[in-house]
């Protein structure tokens, strides 16, 4: 509720004035409230109306003059990503796949003209509003949650890692020789220090991914690599239970482009819920495979022979602190972090991640992730580096440099890498288009200078045949990457952007 007046403000968005004079008369007829009526009969002049006197609830057109209602809540949106719209959709006729995409797009209620009331309206708005206080405090609930978590993980780091060092030396009997009970124990001491341990990781991963600095940094890698390294770790514990660990790919499967240090994390999550959740006797089988007639994905699978996973439970499996739950009481549990890791950094990658299950006949996971290819990498290179730049408050600037195809072009990179001095400066090469990709960390006022220098002294030892202008991380992250993006599809190799003048002008 409005704050300065306690009336409850409603903006109306509207081309037809019998309409809004509608809205009007029913909601002065509601006793229980008191209203505040802000209107306008263009989309436009309601996304500034929105915006200047963010009201409690919109009634807002479908159909309007200028832009439709969909694009107002996706505009609405766009402003602010991180808000809840209280918008009710209203429309001259029923459509139910129209409101279908309202809902999608941010509306939190649909109303049909011919069939308004009083009694409808008024749920209509008092539910757009409850819902969207709601959903704010769910928001808050989180991030203290989420707050409280992360910093109870930080402070229980340092106590648990010297815990777990002092066990380890009686146990190694540094502090003295010890009985076979006693070593038993220390052991039991030791493994949940582990356990405690690998919670405490999971808790600090995923608050850092949501937190929107996931510490990407993705190349070129060699899928079979990771896959064989998985067998060797896992294969003691599946005997130790009898499990059969086949882990295939054909030999020509193809390389692709991820974090090595995160996809290992995803592969070992998935192996060990299966090496979990599998019975003695069972068989697991980890699999590789190129998709699609292009092949410009990959796909890996984890099959299990364990009880399977409830239809129920397949929705929700991915979500924070979901238990798996193929089987109660005693017995395998996780933390319920481990799935949901693995799917944020599989979409961070461009990826998918699915299960399927049926109870009593096992499950599998299917994990597809993008295959390597030069123009990816260079684009992943900048998604990589700019969102970290920007998820540490940093400026930096990029600078493609267009070079000579005749050039030792390796050596250029490893000179040009060597002037950099930041920890988050770096260089990538792209061979195939001859063109060196260099992102420094700069201040506004020396980005010129950083530039220069850079260009300059590449100049002094290698031809050059062009410098693209800078970008720098002030602008949207998102509207720079699309540029970059335009620049490094295109087919010409000197790279130019038409809003700020080329760096040969500078020079």
């Amino acid at each position: 509720m409005n704050a300065s007046n306690g009336n409850l403000r409603v903006l109306i968005v509207d081309d037809s004035s019998e309409d809004r004079a509608l809205y009007r008369r029913l909601m002065t007829q509601d006793a229980s409230k008191s209203y505040e009526f802000i209107e306008c009969d263009q989309g436009e002049d309601g996304l500034d109306l929105f915006r200047r006197h963010q009201p409690d609830c919109v009634l807002l057109d479908y159909s309007l003059p200028d832009i439709d209602g969909l694009e107002f809540l996706d505009r609405l949106k766009s402003d602010s990503p991180e808000s809840f719209l209280p918008v009710v959709m209203l429309t001259g006729q029923g459509n139910e796949k129209v409101a279908v995409e309202a809902m999608k797009c941010g509306a939190q209620d649909y109303l049909t003209k011919g069939l308004l009331t009083l009694e409808g309206l008024r749920v209509a708005i008092e539910n757009a509003i409850g819902r969207v206080a709601l959903q704010r405090k769910a928001r808050e609930l989180e991030s203290v949650k989420s707050d409280f978590l992360s910093t109870a993980s930080h402070e229980l780091r340092t106590p648990l890692t010297i815990i777990r060092e002092f066990v380890s030396l009686v146990r190694d009997g540094v502090a003295g020789s010890i009985t076979v009970q006693q070593t038993e124990c220390l052991d039991s001491a030791l493994q949940n220090c582990d356990r405690l341990s690998k919670l405490i990781n999971d808790i600090l991963d995923l608050r850092r991914i949501e937190a929107g600095d996931p510490g990407l940094r993705r190349t070129r890698v060699e899928l079979q690599l990771i896959l064989d390294n998985c067998r060797r770790d896992f294969l003691p514990q599946c005997e130790k239970k009898r499990q059969v660990l086949e882990v295939s790919y054909p030999t020509e499967l193809p390389p692709v482009l991820c974090d090595s240090y995160r996809m290992i994390q995803v592969v070992v999550n998935l192996v060990g819920n299966a090496h979990k959740f599998t019975p003695e006797g069972g068989r697991i089988v980890v699999t590789a495979s190129t998709l699609g007639d292009t092949g410009e994905f990959v796909q890996v699978q984890i099959r299990d022979t364990g009880p399977g996973i409830s239809r129920e439970f397949q929705g929700r499996i991915f979500e924070k602190f979901t238990q798996i739950g193929r089987q109660h009481g005693p017995g395998a549990m996780g933390t319920g972090l481990g799935l949901s890791i693995a799917k944020n950094i599989i979409t961070m990658h461009g990826g998918q991640i699915a299960v399927e299950s049926t109870p009593g006949s096992g499950s599998t996971f299917t994990v597809t992730i993008p295959a390597y290819s030069e123009a990816r990498e260079a684009i992943a290179f900048l998604e990589d580096h700019l969102l970290a730049a920007t998820a540490a408050n940093t400026k930096s600037i990029v600078i493609v440099i267009g070079l000579d195809a005749g050039s030792p072009l390796e050596e250029v990179e490893r000179f040009t890498h060597e002037l950099l001095r930041r920890r988050g400066d770096a260089t990538l090469l792209v061979k195939s288009e001859a063109l060196l990709l260099v992102i420094a960390e700069t201040e506004e006022r020396n980005e010129t200078a950083i530039c220069s220098r850079i260009v300059r002294a590449i100049q002094s030892k290698y031809p050059i045949t062009g410098v693209s202008a800078t970008l720098n991380v002030i602008e949207p992250m998102a509207v720079q990457l699309d540029r970059l993006r335009n620049q490094l599809q295109s087919s010409g190799r000197v790279v130019s952007t038409p809003d700020r003048p080329a760096m040969s002008d500078v020079y």
